[in-house]
């Protein structure tokens, strides 16, 4: 007799806004199966992930609405709902984690970790001692003990992602017993440096290994991280199961064209700066404290007036990258003894005056830079729409101002055409892809003609054309003029504009000078542990 499938969907649509967004119309997951899943961003990976998990319901088909496009059987059960058995059911996601930045709790490592115990967001109980030995062994198999003591809201987004990874395992190991459970892994290696990235998988590899753990479920942008282990694999395009084969063919399949991006908007003054003749930025001697811990030593650091360079910032997580890009912009202080100047901003007026200046309290130095990151694109309002996100960018706020002149308006325009996202200018942020949402991000960062561009890791979570159309783009308005500093995880990331490599470990900077120069550009060389 055939084994039950674990989870089957029959005609099963997903509906927005009253359009589908997601229709499989025939998958079942078996016992002993292991998944890839791949496709572009917005094709509706993440949904069909939540859809597995019960995060999400199928419409109800109308014309027969006792009719069920989804069962279950994890327990010997057969059910048509996730139900008791959801907590048999783990996943690790970037909106999972999103939502545990937002919420800004003094949780530590540890903490979080052992939350997996009893399934809740948080740790609400003090767990018994064997409990304890268990939370703490599996966050050494990991290697991420050095994490146990810091709070998780100051941890990096690699950081964070491996305590997460640790509670999901957790959870399933105290749901599976008698019955069968299922990991869902939404692009989990996002955001880790090359060493945490090889460590993370090298434990899903032996989960998919293994006959009594969990069976993995893997959406990613990457078919090189797909673990030996995951024997079958689907592709999903245009909300579709539009492929199921094994993962050596489904990531031929999945070739990604990349997007050309068109000229920059006329009038663009990216390189006005330039001409100065001063230092683009200059550092000397910061030290940046929090909590009373420094988390970078005493940086010396500059970046010329050289309209060709640029530089790619390396290390591990934790090791101090985002920290001095937040120094720069101006978010983070330096200790007392410690400057940060843009002396080629100070020396040219900002290309878009603005009335009311003083009254807005705009920061100057915020109106010459712009700024890319995940964790920006968390912080936005979801609800604002393409345009209004665009036009933030003229007064480095995270929200709309309505002092908007003709001129600035058209400039909108032409960076939303000028990256395709024209014909979304009027959608909310918040039901975007992720490829979409970075894009429009870029156009927020270069609206206002900034003298230097700071993109912290502006290719995480995304897929292979969209990562490529991002590198186009960005190769493109280099060639207008713009600079940038660039901090990446993965080396094949690295834009071939970037002239420099500048390396972070442990709140130090450690090697600085020209790309060919340099020893590595291996940017997970460092211990992934504690640090800023």
């Amino acid at each position: 007799m055939d084994a039950l499938p674990l989870v089957a969907f029959r005609d099963a649509r997903v509906l927005r806004g009253g359009a589908t967004i997601l229709h499989v119309e025939s998958f079942a997951w078996l016992p002993g199966e292991h998944w890839a899943v791949l496709g572009r961003n917005g094709a509706g990976k993440s949904t069909f992930l939540e859809l597995i998990r019960g995060d999400i319901a199928p419409a109800q088909d109308e014309s027969d609405p006792l009719r069920s496009a989804r069962s279950y059987c994890l327990d010997g059960v057969v059910r048509n709902a996730p139900g008791s058995v959801k907590q048999r059911i783990g996943l690790v996601s970037p909106d999972m984690q999103e939502r545990y930045r937002r919420l800004e709790s003094p949780i530590r490592g540890r903490e979080l970790a052992a939350s997996g115990l009893d399934g809740g967001p948080l740790l609400y109980r003090r767990p018994s001692s064997d409990e304890w030995a268990r939370v703490d062994a599996l966050l050494e198999d990991l290697g991420i003990a050095p994490l146990a003591p810091m709070q998780a809201v100051r941890m990096s987004q690699g950081q964070l992602r491996a305590v997460l990874v640790a509670r999901a395992l957790l959870a399933l190991q105290q749901a599976a017993a008698g019955g069968h459970s299922l990991l869902l892994l939404d692009e989990v290696t996002q955001g880790l440096d090359k060493r945490a990235r090889t460590r993370v998988l090298e434990v899903v590899e032996r989960i998919a290994a293994g006959r009594d753990g969990p069976q993995l479920m893997l959406a990613t942008h990457r078919p090189e991280e797909i673990p030996a282990g995951v024997g079958n694999a689907l592709v999903i395009a245009d909300g579709r199961l539009a492929t199921r084969t094994t993962p050596a063919e489904a990531a031929s399949l999945y070739a990604a064209q990349a997007l050309q991006a068109a000229p920059c908007p006329h009038g663009t003054r990216l390189g006005d700066a330039a001409g100065t003749g001063e230092d683009l930025v200059r550092i000397d001697h910061c030290t940046v404290v929090r909590e009373g811990v420094p988390v970078l030593h005493d940086a010396s650091w500059r970046m010329t007036s050289d309209p060709h360079e640029n530089w790619a910032v390396l290390g591990p997580n934790g090791a101090g990258k985002s920290t001095l890009l937040r120094l720069i912009l101006g978010e983070l202080p330096a200790a007392p003894g410690g400057s940060v100047r843009l002396p080629a901003a100070e020396a040219s007026p900002p290309p878009w005056p603005l009335p009311e200046q003083e009254r807005l309290g705009l920061w100057r130095r915020k109106r010459r830079l712009g700024f890319v990151s995940a964790e920006l694109q968390a912080r936005i309002e979801q609800e604002l729409t393409v345009f209004d996100i665009v036009s933030t960018g003229f007064f480095g706020s995270l929200a709309p101002f309505d002092v908007l002149t003709r001129p600035m308006l058209d400039r909108v325009d032409a960076w939303l055409d000028h990256f395709g996202l024209d014909d979304i200018a009027d959608k909310d942020f918040g039901a975007l892809s992720t490829g979409l949402a970075r894009r429009v991000l870029l156009a927020r960062a270069l609206v206002h003609d900034p003298v230097l561009l700071l993109l912290d890791e502006p290719c995480a979570g995304l897929d292979a054309g969209s990562r490529e159309a991002f590198l186009s783009a960005l190769a493109a308005t280099v060639s207008c003029g713009a600079r940038y500093i660039y901090v990446t995880h993965y080396p094949d990331d690295l834009p071939d504009s970037a002239t420099h490599v500048l390396t972070v470990e442990q709140g130090r900077i450690v090697q600085s000078g020209p790309r060919h120069a340099s020893s590595s550009v291996d940017p997970g060389a460092g211990e992934s542990g504690a640090g800023a």
